[in-house]
């Protein structure tokens, strides 16, 4: 059986306080239910091993607690180490059962793995955005990589300057990655990434001038809903909400492969014609 994953309690309810998840348990034992093992964390950040027990005994039959009666006391309070060698031999050499076996719990993993499987699956991908002259630029990341470094951000301004014919500055970037959460029971297979990666564009987007730049192959499958190998790189896409829409190579593929940098210049061509019959190139005088 392969080893289960395990979290501090504090440390997975801080991380569901971060994503803004809220825990409910339950506030009444329900008639003739076994007891339930409830624990009680110390949040001053001491370790797992100053965490309590507590073995609530079932609510009397035939009824449970009214609203807004005070659940009954605790029976017995125990500590964690306890417990888990009270546990530890029952998970090594379960009884046997005259009924039917239970399934075994998959991992959290397998679980999320396979809650996701009935929406699609999960697509994983990084990337980062910002707004320039002519409109904005979107380009994947190694999902690794946390941001941008400072030769992605050079190569990224001498582009932008390249394409829209004025010298672009670096202004705020913005990042994207999916999933946000990994959490099992939640749709975030690869429409619901579109829509939430095309609402996060919308609200970059400027209102005049809304060219759109997107640069590696998941970003173009992504935004644009495209097959990489199979759209034509040269040429402009439409997009709605866009003027114009130019694909290329993301910016680390081009840091990393010098001589992907010749075929880029190519992809933006059309790119830079466009922005020159509307009037966005600079004159040279």
């Amino acid at each position: 059986m392969r080893p289960q994953p395990t979290i501090d309690e504090s440390q997975r309810q801080a991380y569901l306080e971060v994503m803004g998840i809220e825990s409910w348990v339950p506030r009444t034992v329900l008639p003739g239910a076994a007891p339930s093992l409830y624990f009680e964390w110390d949040w001053d950040g001491s370790k797992a091993s100053t965490a309590e027990v507590v073995a609530q005994p079932p609510a009397a039959v035939p009824g449970v607690a009214a609203i807004g009666e005070r659940a009954p006391a605790p029976a017995v309070v125990v500590h964690s180490e306890s417990v888990r060698a009270e546990l530890a031999p029952a998970v090594a050499t379960p009884p046997p059962v005259t009924t039917a076996p239970q399934p075994v719990p998959a991992s959290p993993v397998r679980e999320r793995t396979a809650a996701s499987a009935e929406p699609g699956e999960v697509p994983e991908f990084h990337l980062a955005c910002m707004v320039f002259s002519a409109g904005v630029v979107l380009t994947e990341l190694p999902l690794k990589m946390r941001a941008l470094g400072e030769q992605h951000l050079t190569l990224l301004v001498n582009l932008l300057t390249a394409v829209s014919g004025r010298r672009e500055t670096l202004g705020k970037i913005s990042y994207f990655r999916w999933p946000m959460i990994r959490t099992r029971g939640v749709d975030q297979s690869a429409a619901v990434a579109q829509l939430t990666l095309q609402r996060w564009l919308d609200k970059l987007r400027p209102e005049q001038q809304p060219a759109l730049l997107v640069l590696g192959e998941q970003a173009i499958r992504h935004c644009l809903q495209l097959d990489p190998e199979e759209c034509d790189w040269r040429q402009l896409h439409a997009a709605e909400g866009w003027e114009a829409v130019a694909v290329s190579h993301g910016l680390h593929a081009l840091l990393n492969i010098p001589s992907l940098k010749a075929e880029t210049w190519q992809h933006v061509q059309a790119l830079r014609q466009h922005l020159a019959s509307r009037n966005v190139l600079t004159t040279p005088h």
